[in-house]
């Protein structure tokens, strides 16, 4: 069987990076090597990750370019074998993830992904699993993106494709999928390869994670007529969250939190872009 490289993105990690590694070398199909890109970590993660004993070898590899898209980029660069899979530090995968997403690829696949479902043991997980899936439901399918927080692709494959670098916090796993579909690859979605989401998160951290998570899809507030659109989209859609929300009041509470953070981190984005001279 051909080797595989895992990647994990890192910044300020370390209260989920332990059990993620220890999900990784517990997989029954494991990795060749494993790789840890990490953006300057302040928090203990490279040290929590030199700690971790691991048959498999591991490297901590320093990000020298900001972002997520460049932290994959910088994986493939690394990657010793052609098939290289990634798992975002806060997922925990199950036994068979990695052997799934493998027996996806030799049926032709350029790339594919697995489902990542929320751990379920807090509100805010709660709020994620309803208004953040990321995931296209229990049935095998050939999406139109694959989310990037679990992956395989062949490198093989996907030939001189890169990751767009001007995508610094999300989106990067959109626009990559646009362009495998663009050069006629193929993606599959395998619903049966699971990890879990472990992320922990209050309000603030809640409302911070989904304004960057959705930035891409709606108006920019740099401008004026920006802002009052990127207003009125909030509104609606904190609206539609409320509507599926109005049997739980918990959630609920929250949704209406996250429309006061989201004008509130949406007013200082537009006053910073404008004290930067119109610069993003």
């Amino acid at each position: 069987m051909q080797g595989i490289t895992l990647y994990i993105p890192t910044k300020d990690s370390g209260r989920t990076i332990k059990r993620c590694l220890s999900s990784i070398l517990r997989l029954s199909l494991k990795p060749s090597e494993i790789l840890i890109i990490d953006a300057g970590s302040k928090d203990g993660t490279v040290r929590i990750v030199r700690s971790i004993k691991s048959k498999i070898p591991l490297q901590i590899i320093r990000q020298d370019r900001p972002g997520l898209a460049a932290a994959r980029n910088i994986a493939l660069e690394h990657a010793k074998f052609d098939l290289v899979a990634s798992l975002d530090s806060d997922c925990v995968a199950e036994e068979r993830w990695l052997g799934i997403l493998w027996n996806e690829l030799q049926s032709g696949a350029a790339m594919a992904s697995g489902m990542v479902e929320e751990d379920g043991i807090d509100l805010f997980s709660r709020w994620r699993s309803r208004h953040m899936r990321q995931h296209w439901g229990s049935a095998r399918c050939s999406p139109r993106f694959l989310f990037g927080a679990n992956t395989l692709l062949s490198r093989k494959a996907i030939g001189k494709l890169k990751y767009d670098e001007q995508f610094i916090s999300n989106y990067e796993d959109v626009d990559f999928s646009g362009k495998l579909t663009q050069q006629g690859l193929s993606m599959i979605y395998a619903p049966s390869a699971r990890v879990i989401h472990i992320r922990q998160d209050n309000i603030d951290t809640l409302a911070e994670t989904y304004h960057r998570w959705s930035f891409n899809a709606w108006p920019k507030p740099y401008t004026v007529s920006g802002l009052i659109k990127k207003e009125m989209s909030n509104a609606y859609t904190v609206f539609r969250m409320l509507l599926s929300d109005i049997a739980d009041p918990e959630l609920a509470i929250i949704d209406i939190k996250i429309f006061f953070i989201l004008a509130n981190l949406d007013t200082k984005l537009h006053g910073s872009h404008s004290l930067n001279g119109g610069r993003q």
